[in-house]
């Protein structure tokens, strides 16, 4: 039996302006290239959604776009695209930009109804619908008998909900009802594999360059081989051609808030993008130095404060205002002799319980 090689992507949003700064258009087309190339490599290649922003994108680049499509396409490679909500205009419909692209590339669209197509390179057949569709997958699609059969989607996979039909998902009772053999899935920024009985079922390959601050490390597109009716193997392909850092920190580590951003200072550089968040205890306050460091620094930076003053500087805070309960109550605790763990469980429980937590999760963002 020949072997398929299937190459999956998703959620580009190329053309989308993006407020991040060091991801430029010159990067992303770095990154689309590879994919292209990669494509070439593949019998089939399989679009879940979202890869164009065809309400911002500019002409050159929707030309460039349209141009690697056309080479694949004379390579003999099959390109099966469903639209996501980024390729759909302002009625829902599949945008007109989309449908010139080429009339080799397979769109899923309610306008020509085809929901599903039986490939040429072996015994696979595609099924899709676009995003926003009028119409659910397991009221319309069914899969082929004696054939591999492939949902090509742009929504969420949802095996934990019973109900069927449920808009924008995939839920348990479609699964039983469509028995695809994989859902190749778009929409969810980061990759993510499903399984059931130790088979894999379904993926997300996610964006394959970051699109948003969350969307941290790596960024991949998906190889499939099948065999027969079989998924033989799956594989990770980085291509992302800039990276949003992660830094995670604890603050229990620092004696005052300059140490602390002298330490973000020697983790960090000018050049990259970096989420940093902070946790845990602090005997220091914090809030005007991490305003004043995302004001004036040059890295890039968002730093997401998750931490919390430790008793002795709730203390100090609760005399701002003497005689409230909140300072009555740190008086009372302040001198109680406890172990640290149960000390600090006792600081986050008072802190939750005034309503100063409210101020946890605040982000200080340097551009």
């Amino acid at each position: 039996m020949d072997k398929i090689k299937i190459l999956l992507t998703s959620d580009m949003h190329m053309g989308k302006p993006l407020n991040l700064p060091g991801i430029c258009t010159e990067l992303r087309q770095q990154t689309l290239k590879k994919i292209f190339k990669l494509a070439g490599e593949h019998d089939i290649l399989l679009v879940a959604g979202d890869f164009i922003e065809l309400s911002s994108i500019d002409n050159s680049l929707m030309d460039e776009i349209k141009e690697n499509f056309a080479i694949l396409a004379e390579k003999g490679i099959e390109i099966y695209y469903t639209p996501g909500k980024s390729e759909l205009d302002q009625e829902g419909n599949v945008h007109s930009s989309l449908t010139s692209v080429s009339e080799k590339i397979n769109i899923f669209s309610d306008i020509n109804e085809t929901r599903s197509y039986r490939s040429q390179k072996g015994d696979i057949i595609i099924h899709g619908i676009q995003a926003g569709s009028r119409f659910h997958p397991s009221e319309v699609l069914t899969a082929g008998k004696k054939s591999f059969n492939i949902g090509l989607f742009h929504k969420n996979f949802s095996p934990h909900l019973s109900e069927t039909a449920v808009h924008g998902h995939i839920t348990k009772e479609d699964l039983k009802s469509l028995r695809f053999d994989f859902y190749a899935m778009g929409m969810n920024h980061s990759f993510k594999v499903f399984r059931s009985m130790d088979r894999i079922i379904g993926a997300y390959a996610g964006s394959p360059e970051p699109c948003s601050i969350t969307e941290t490390g790596d960024r991949f597109v998906l190889s499939l081989i099948t065999e027969g009716h079989h998924l033989k193997s799956i594989k990770r392909i980085q291509v992302n051609s800039t990276s949003i850092a992660n830094l995670h920190i604890d603050c229990k580590e620092f004696n005052s808030a300059h140490d602390l951003i002298s330490h973000i200072n020697a983790k960090t550089d000018e050049k990259n993008i970096y989420s940093v968040t902070l946790d845990g205890m602090r005997s220091f306050k914090i809030e005007e130095l991490l305003k004043d460091y995302a004001a004036e620094t040059g890295r890039h930076l968002k730093i997401t404060d998750n931490s919390v003053p430790d008793l002795d500087m709730q203390f100090l805070s609760g005399n701002e205002k003497p005689n409230s309960f909140y300072s009555v109550i740190l008086d009372l605790m302040k001198d109680i002799s406890t172990e640290d763990a149960n000390r600090d469980a006792i600081s986050r429980a008072i802190y939750n319980s005034f309503g100063k937590g409210k101020n946890r999760g605040t982000e200080y963002c340097s551009f």
